[in-house]
């Protein structure tokens, strides 16, 4: 799918690691397919919804990571305290 590997690139540029790239994009997805559907905009497509989701997120996680996203713990996620 275009739109993941669009996602994908866009997390990894902003957080220079893989495993906290798809973390971000795999957490956004399920916001997306959680969200109710009277909260989404009509007006403007889910991939502008889960572009903006996911830009936000990531920079959260560099806002609360003194190391920015370089520092994953072992299991992937990324170490700082952002909610995603």
């Amino acid at each position: 799918m275009a739109e993941r590997r669009l996602l994908n690139e866009l997390a990894f540029l902003m957080l220079g690691s893989e495993k906290s790239a798809e973390h971000v994009v795999r957490m956004t997805y399920l916001r997306w397919y959680f969200t109710a559907d009277e909260e989404k905009s009509p007006s403007s497509p889910p991939r502008w919804w889960l572009i903006r989701s996911v830009s936000r997120a990531c920079l959260r996680i560099l806002k609360s990571s003194p190391s920015g996203a370089d520092g994953d713990a072992e299991d992937g996620k990324p170490t700082g305290n952002a909610v995603v």
